[in-house]
This record gives C-alpha cells, sequence and structure tokens, in this order.
C-alpha cells in the first residue's frame, strides 16, 4: 500500500512497519530534515550538515562524542574529539593498549595453508614506476602455512622495476627467513650469490670500517668464510 501526505504531518511516537524488507520513506526532494528539540540535521544526496557549530555546518561527523570521529579533512578519530591532521585514522586509548585486530572467520570450516588471514599493504600512485599507477610496494601478511592453522608473517617488498615479492618471513616455530620462505634453521639466509647471502656485522669509526663477514664462502673458493676486514 502507498500513502501520500501534503502539508505536514505529526507523529506522537514512532513510524513502525511490519512485513517484509522492501520498506520505503521517499521524499521528491533531494534533501531531508530531521528535527529533535534544536536545530535540524540536514541529509542530502552528498553530505551530512546542521548547526552543531556555529558555521552551521558539522564539518566531520561524531557518533558518541568521541567513540567515531570524522574530520573535515577526511581523517578518522576511534576515541577522541580531535583526532591528528598528520595521520588518517588516529587511535586513542586512556591507561591501556590501542591496538588494531583482523580477524578472518572462515565459515567453510578449517583454514588451509595458503589461506591470508590479514595483511597491511602498502601502495604507491606513481605512473613513472613499474605497472604505473596504484601499484602495491610493500606488504606484511598473516598466512596459513597448515592444516593445524599455524600461522607465519611474510614481510614482502618491491622496487622500481619488479612486482612485490616475499623477502622475509618469520615461521609459526619462530625460525626467521631472509631470502627464502621455508626457513630451517633459527635465522637462515639465502641468496643467489656470495655477497647476497653474506651477514656482515660493521662499525664506522673516524673514516674506518671494521667489518665482521659471515657467509657460504669468500669470492671464488669453495670453503666457509669468517673473516674479519677493514
Amino acid at each position: 500500500q502507498t500513502a501520500t501526505f501534503t502539508g505536514d504531518v505529526q507523529v506522537p511516537a514512532e513510524i513502525t512497519h511490519v512485513g517484509d524488507s522492501n520498506t520505503l520513506i521517499r521524499f521528491d526532494t533531494d534533501q531531508i530534515k530531521l528535527q529533535a528539540g534544536g536545530n535540524p540535521v540536514i541529509l542530502n544526496t552528498t553530505h551530512l550538515s546542521g548547526s552543531a557549530t556555529s558555521t552551521g555546518s558539522f564539518g566531520g561527523l561524531k557518533i558518541d562524542g568521541s567513540t567515531l570521529v570524522t574530520t573535515a579533512g577526511g581523517n578518522v578519530g576511534i576515541g577522541l574529539t580531535t583526532p591528528l591532521e598528520s595521520h588518517k585514522l588516529h587511535i586513542f586509548e586512556s591507561n591501556t593498549s590501542a591496538s588494531i585486530l583482523l580477524q578472518r572467520r572462515e565459515v567453510d570450516g578449517a583454514l588451509t595453508a595458503g589461506d591470508v588471514v590479514g595483511s597491511v599493504d602498502f601502495m604507491t600512485n606513481d605512473d613513472s614506476s613499474f605497472s604505473g599507477a596504484n601499484t602495491l610496494r610493500a606488504q606484511i601478511r598473516a598466512g596459513i602455512e597448515s592444516t593445524t592453522s599455524a600461522t607465519a608473517l611474510f614481510f614482502a617488498t618491491g622496487d622500481s622495476s619488479t612486482a612485490m615479492s616475499d623477502k622475509m618471513m618469520l615461521s609459526p616455530s619462530g625460525k626467521l627467513g631472509i631470502g627464502t620462505t621455508n626457513p630451517t634453521v633459527a635465522l637462515d639466509v639465502s641468496g643467489s650469490s656470495n655477497l647476497s647471502s653474506r651477514i656482515r656485522l660493521s662499525k664506522h669509526l673516524s673514516g674506518t670500517s671494521k667489518i665482521l663477514q659471515l657467509g657460504a664462502d669468500r669470492d671464488t673458493t669453495s670453503v666457509p668464510f669468517i673473516g674479519a676486514e677493514s
């Protein structure tokens, strides 16, 4: 059924619809005013405004005072009223740690090897670099390693000429792989050449370098190399 009203309609308590989900309250204009006591809140096709400030516009949106705040510049604050303009997301907690939770719910059964629990991605918009605009440059992700839901952390990076790929991995058992995603010892370093597979400890004093290098071999010899160079 459809009801059409002309002029003002007063509702003493509430409007309730019982039936299917196809409920529609339509206004022929592009602006709706909602008022409870004081000044009205105005909704139109592009924004939400009102007289919550002296300028006649919110300049942002606040839910429950400080639970969720958006600023006019597009920044979001959670738990505070004035998020820093230097950060798009500012989370605040008092007397406890602030944290972000990424959760995946598997509705069709257990997670399997290769499933990604969550990730933090870093993207640029540089047309002069590899693949043009909107290219992923780095990523930190949590990935399932086995049917027991053992989870590893992967660290991927890329440069201006190659796509992003995994460079480091922390296994579920605590083994760290650099250059490999299958570490078998506490620190597993793998490279495609003698130099890229070395571990180097260095200290620079007064223009001189004191270096301790560990590697599979030194230059062209096939013997293990542990040595200091200056």
